[in-house]
């Protein structure tokens, strides 16, 4: 997996909203919009995500143990029974989207 800054980070979501498999662990993207951004299979574990837009992202595969989503919007997203969320955080009432394949 490949380390990158939220600079980084920022101008590929812009170029072409794809991260699949990238290692965004212990990153501040706080209040940033990644709607509809690729991050299958991406770390995000100890990552800030408060407040981030994430409406329609698609979050299969990703590890969110421990990352901290405390006001992101996850409405639409998706996500598979592989998608790993913090402690007692519930998809489902959040709007996400579980997908099977």
């Amino acid at each position: 997996m490949s380390k990158f800054t939220v600079e980084e980070v920022l101008k590929i979501t812009s170029m072409t909203r794809r991260l699949y498999g990238a290692d965004l662990r212990n990153l501040d993207f706080s209040g940033t919009n990644l709607s509809h951004a690729s991050l299958a299979w991406t770390n995000l574990c100890s990552t800030d995500l408060t407040d981030a837009d994430l409406r329609g992202a698609d979050l299969r595969g990703s590890n969110m143990s421990s990352a901290n989503i405390r006001g992101a919007t996850l409405y639409e997203s998706k996500y598979n029974n592989a998608t790993r969320w913090p402690d007692k955080f519930d998809p489902k009432t959040a709007g996400c989207v579980l997908v099977e394949y």
